[in-house]
């Protein structure tokens, strides 16, 4: 696509207005989560143009570097989805991004010094006026946290993903097919979705790589999360004992493995909502 097509394709739906209506639940939620690794204003930085934006989360620059939003993810599509039938979720978050940084100059912070096996570099846009492009888009429920995505500014987007959720904005609307409750004995028919879901733990099991966060008492039927060792990189067993009796926070691609079966290769794919029972 040459240069002048971008820019008209790249017009017409974006400004002030588009990101004011966005940023109403960053602002509403300002004092959700202190994040000690998550500064209210960018580093200065030279302005970069937006030439494609390539989903609800990753674009591309006049420079010709791919950038994801850093820890965030857009609304991923059913695996079973045919190919060629439109994603509603998908579709509505990148034309959100989109209208953010039309006819706008962006700014990036914290850019990754490798780029990921897709050739993206990780890194936090920022408008212009300081205003986080990220952040304006989980809060209004566009884009959803990413699993594994590193410390910086995790607990404020967990928090505005909270806010949406508990609003029902965007993809968390319900009944939303993003979110389940642990319980629910219709989850592993979800299985090849990308999930959130919340839950008690019933008991923990272990070995030697690996631990299983029960759910219920027969895994046949019930929820259970696997969560890998460090030698599948990083590992929350050194505390499993504790886990027993604590309602968690679980996301991940849903499988069915008998019951309904999560997997989790780091510990930033688990939060933790309450302490565990007699902890």
């Amino acid at each position: 696509m040459k240069a002048a097509a971008r820019r008209t394709w790249l017009t017409g739906r974006g400004g002030a207005s588009a990101l004011a209506a966005l940023l109403l639940p960053v602002l509403a939620g300002a004092g959700l989560a202190a994040d000690a690794d998550c500064p209210e204003a960018p580093p200065l930085s030279k302005d970069a143009a937006v030439v494609d934006v390539l989903d609800g989360a990753t674009v591309r620059l006049s420079d010709g570097r791919t950038v994801r939003l850093a820890g965030l993810m857009p609304p991923l599509a059913p695996l079973d989805l045919a190919p060629g039938l439109p994603w509603p979720q998908g579709a509505a978050a990148r034309q959100a991004l989109l209208d953010l940084v039309t006819d706008r100059a962006v700014r990036l912070a914290d850019i990754a010094d490798t780029p990921d096996r897709h050739g993206r570099l990780a890194a936090r846009l920022y408008g212009p006026d300081g205003a986080w492009i990220g952040g304006a888009l989980v809060g209004a429920g566009h884009l959803i946290v990413a699993p594994e995505g590193g410390r910086a500014c995790r607990e404020r987007l967990l928090s505005l993903e909270a806010s949406a959720r508990a609003a029902g904005r965007g993809v968390w609307a319900a009944p939303s097919a993003y979110f389940a409750r642990a319980g629910d004995g219709e989850l592993r028919r979800r299985a090849g979705r990308y999930m959130v879901v919340e839950g008690r733990i019933r008991s923990v099991g272990a070995g030697r790589r690996l631990t299983f966060l029960n759910f219920g008492d027969d895994w046949r039927k019930d929820f259970t999360v696997l969560l890998y060792s460090s030698g599948r990189g990083g590992s929350a067993t050194a505390d499993r004992k504790s886990l027993s009796g604590a309602r968690i926070r679980v996301r991940g691609w849903l499988e069915s493995r008998g019951g309904a079966l999560i997997r989790v290769n780091s510990p930033d794919g688990i939060e933790r909502l309450d302490p565990a029972s007699g902890s």
